[in-house]
């Protein structure tokens, strides 16, 4: 285990922590369903797709927004919590639509993020055309 990885993983996955207690905070009790950890694992799911698919990010890159930063903005544990209340508190039904909504809007935002820099590319070959 390299030290220099492991504090870009602590540093990326500090933020997205934090980030993610933000979002909570942000959020408590304003709707029926826990609305910051949909945000946070969609949030989550694109950043990593977009890491992924980056054609020039470097090892490091990867590890502090990848591995660190969706890491720790992202939790799963907390997800399949909710489900749990919601099932319990609310109904089953608004559970069992709040687990398909997290998992779709997570696969829906991995492939855009994943997408993201081949549209980026295009775009900027685009513009170097025009200017010719």
């Amino acid at each position: 285990m390299n030290l220099k990885n492991s504090l870009h993983v602590a540093v990326g996955g500090g933020a997205g922590v934090i980030i993610r207690y933000s979002l909570i905070m942000l959020f408590d009790g304003t709707f029926v369903v826990p609305a910051a950890i949909l945000i946070a694992n969609m949030t989550g799911c694109f950043v990593l797709g977009y890491v992924t698919a980056h054609p020039v990010l470097k090892k490091n890159a990867i590890l502090l927004l990848g591995t660190g930063f969706a890491g720790g903005l992202t939790t799963f544990s907390n997800f399949a919590f909710d489900l749990f209340w919601l099932a319990g508190s609310h109904s089953v039904s608004i559970s069992i639509l709040y687990g398909i909504t997290g998992l779709v809007s997570g696969i829906i935002a991995a492939i855009a993020g994943y997408k993201l820099p081949a549209i980026q590319r295009l775009y900027r070959y685009n513009n170097y055309r025009r200017r010719l």
